[in-house]
């Protein structure tokens, strides 16, 4: 039930892919300062973090012709493996890079005006997840998002093989029991409900025993939690059916004001 955005073939004159953008800069003489340094952060990655040129990309309004000077740099990394890989090698890059490094205490507070503006999460448990987050930082000054993208063989079907239906909203208290899926665009977390805190479902004889899976498709919530930690997770209840047979439910999180993730004690 949520709101899908979409444009009619006859309205598409071109289509632009973050791979292609990067090659064009490769070969383009005159840049901006965002187009320069997005070049420059994707040859560090490659370089630093040994991952093949074909494998990364550059997105957002750069790509289009639209970026202002405030614009940032977003990433695209390709592959499973190698986005594990290079996420595993940011802590180093950071260490040793003095112009690619992750936010400082006033760029978070910054941060959380607008990331959770609006909500009622404190300053203190925003920053729980967020000093943790290595797919974002400053290079060379700007802001830049890294988004990771799965390789097609690990996606687990295709969009039809799944039937979602809303069941309301619930709050829990979880475990985090697997945190792998947590960098990708669908990020997603394994987890073990302990405790139901409130509930507003609108069916009655749901089994909250097979609730397993905490996804979202904002990067906000990216690397939210890591294995073992607990967490006070609020947001939409979906029932998930996959290939007719498998069902089981997970807590989907979309919305900046009403949904949170955060960890607690």
């Amino acid at each position: 039930d949520l709101e899908l955005q979409g444009v009619k073939l006859e309205d598409i004159k071109q289509i632009y892919t973050p791979r292609a953008y990067f090659k064009k800069l490769k070969d383009k003489n005159e840049l901006t300062e965002t187009e320069i340094q997005s070049k420059n952060l994707c040859e560090l990655l490659i370089h630093k973090g040994e991952i093949p040129e074909n494998s990364i990309g550059i997105s957002g309004s750069p790509m289009i012709g639209l970026n202002k000077r405030s614009s940032d740099i977003d990433i695209v990394i390709y592959g499973t493996q190698v986005s594990l890989e290079i996420q595993d090698k940011l802590k180093h890059i950071f260490q040793a890079s003095n112009n690619c490094r992750m936010y400082n205490l006033e760029e978070y507070k910054t941060h959380y005006k607008w990331r959770v503006g609006g909500s009622d999460i404190s300053f203190k448990d925003f920053l729980k997840s967020e000093k943790k987050k290595l797919h974002q930082g400053k290079f060379h000054g700007i802001d830049f998002f890294i988004r990771y993208i799965k390789s097609p063989k690990d996606w687990n079907g295709t969009y039809y093989d799944y039937k979602f239906k809303n069941l309301g909203r619930i709050k829990i208290k979880a475990k985090i029991t697997d945190s792998t899926n947590s960098i990708f665009t669908p990020c997603s977390y394994k987890i073990k409900c302990l405790k139901v805190i409130e509930r507003k479902i609108n069916c009655r004889d749901i089994d909250l025993k097979i609730l397993s899976e905490i996804s979202s498709f904002r990067g906000r919530f990216c690397e939210q939690a890591i294995n073992g930690e607990n967490v006070l997770v609020e947001g939409k209840l979906e029932q998930i059916t996959f290939r007719n047979t498998k069902n089981y439910l997970r807590l989907l999180l979309t919305n900046q004001i009403q949904d949170k993730m955060v960890i607690i004690d």
